[in-house]
């Protein structure tokens, strides 16, 4: 059986048994309303399964973290004094999270870790001093920046990662999907040549932001990845495979695509999650005029099609001028809490436009 990485995998696919602290201690201690819309052990720890029933629909009202952003840039460090963003975080067995998450600096932009011993996500340290995936050693079509990673355990204690590489040229595009496994999460070693590539012509050059997951029904990885320019991506492909390196595209690509209103640009990236007899998706999308970046929810019995937009997107929205995360918010992370029937979203954010991205924490109970 295999566990889950960017949702813990599980026939939900979602959180863990062992959730944040309750919501009622949560309120005592870290509770704050968003003006805007209101070192490792020695044994490698594994993510706690889940398989859960499918709650009750219960209106979503957001909290955030009291110290946002949780995730704060370093100014004194070569890997991650510009900004951090782009967040996956996976729960183990213990209550403890870890984070993957993108880094830039004076150095390529790579992708750093960081653990919270509480269990509330809210208080992050980093293990060590520099990244654990990096461009070096290059693969088969170097490149510039290694990001976004999607990570999964496997109930051996091993783990995998899909990333996005930008700054490649030649026949695998100038951003494409790579792959890497672990015996820690700490410790990398790369595939050495993308297994996914730009192809058809909806994706134009560039494939970023996969979110992987292990379908126990089907015995298959599947993945949710982005599609179309480089600078920001333009829709939702999906793919599944076997091993995780070969994948096969669905004919019906893309699954996903802008529309109207605050969504009316670009499909930023796309989290999937299984709770029940539906899959539910965490997205962010972009405004064309004004450019702004919002997060939003989706719906689907299968994953692939009859995408269902949530009547209140979009879900988590900018805060007031001035604050940290004013003008841009990024690619969402959530882990479902089935014990405590809550969603736990990590995001990143940033005052104006191409400035400092940092990390944040947001989270509201009931499931849709």
């Amino acid at each position: 059986m295999i566990l889950g990485g960017t949702a813990v995998v599980g026939v939900s696919a979602l959180g863990c048994l062992l959730g944040p602290p309750s919501r009622a201690l949560r309120g005592l201690l870290f509770d704050t309303p968003h003006e805007a819309t209101r070192a490792p052990t020695a044994t490698v720890p594994r993510p706690t399964p889940t398989e859960t029933a499918q709650p009750a629909p219960m209106a979503l009202a957001w909290s955030y973290a009291a110290n946002n952003p949780v995730l704060d840039v370093i100014p004194s460090s070569v890997w991650e004094a510009a900004a951090v963003f782009d967040p996956c975080v996976v729960r183990l067995a213990d209550g403890s999270l870890r984070m993957w998450y993108s880094t830039r600096g004076g150095q390529p932009s790579s992708i750093g870790l960081a653990s919270d011993a509480t269990g509330t996500g809210d208080h992050w340290t980093r293990p060590r001093g520099e990244p654990v995936l990096t461009p070096d050693p290059p693969e088969a079509y170097p490149y510039g920046a290694i990001t976004r990673p999607s990570v999964v355990a496997l109930a051996d204690g091993s783990w995998r990662m899909w990333y996005s590489t930008q700054g490649s040229s030649g026949a695998a595009g100038t951003a494409w999907i790579g792959t890497a496994t672990s015996t820690d999460g700490v410790v990398w070693r790369k595939h050495g040549s993308p297994v996914l590539a730009p192809r058809d012509p909806w994706e134009k050059q560039a494939l970023q932001c996969p979110n992987v997951r292990y379908d126990t029904a089907s015995g298959r990885f599947q993945m949710w990845y982005c599609g179309g320019e480089q600078y920001e991506p333009d829709a939702v492909g999906f793919a599944t495979s076997p091993d995780g390196i070969a994948w096969t595209r669905t004919p019906g690509n893309p699954i996903y695509q802008p529309t109207t209103g605050w969504e009316d640009g670009k499909i930023g990236s796309f989290q999937v999650h299984r709770v029940g007899d539906w899959y539910y998706a965490l997205y962010n999308a972009f405004q064309r005029d004004p450019f702004v970046s919002r997060i939003g929810m989706a719906r689907s019995r299968d994953g692939v099609g009859g995408w269902e937009r949530h009547p209140a997107n979009p879900l988590i929205a900018p805060g007031p001028p001035g604050s940290w995360d004013a003008r841009m918010i990024y690619k969402p992370t959530a882990l479902w809490d089935e014990r405590e029937q809550r969603w736990d979203v990590w995001f990143n954010a940033s005052m104006a436009l191409d400035q400092t991205e940092r990390i944040g924490h947001a989270w509201s109970n009931g499931l849709w």
